[in-house]
């Protein structure tokens, strides 16, 4: 075998042993800047406003009726009732 093409296996060989074995350090680098918001999800109301509840229930039932001006009506009032009621953004 001519020895420039064996010294070019073997230099390429030698490159993907680096590239694999230098691949889980420059992962475990980056883990921190990947994990920069790891605050606690924002606690809701323990108990949700009934009428929110009901605005919400409305508003679901204008939108399943097409009626789109009616159900973001609703859902605002529910969102004015109860500000942290995320689902009824």
């Amino acid at each position: 075998m001519n020895k420039k093409i064996l010294y070019q296996q073997i230099i390429f060989g030698l490159f993907i042993v680096f590239l694999f074995t230098m691949t889980p350090v420059y992962a475990q680098e980056q883990l921190p800047l990947l994990q920069i918001n790891q605050s606690p999800t924002p606690m809701l109301s323990p108990t949700i406003d009934i009428k929110a509840k009901e605005f919400y229930a409305q508003g679901l039932s204008y939108f399943e009726q097409k009626k789109y001006e009616e159900a973001a009506q609703a859902f605002q009032e529910a969102i004015n009732l109860q500000p942290d009621y995320q689902i009824a953004f």
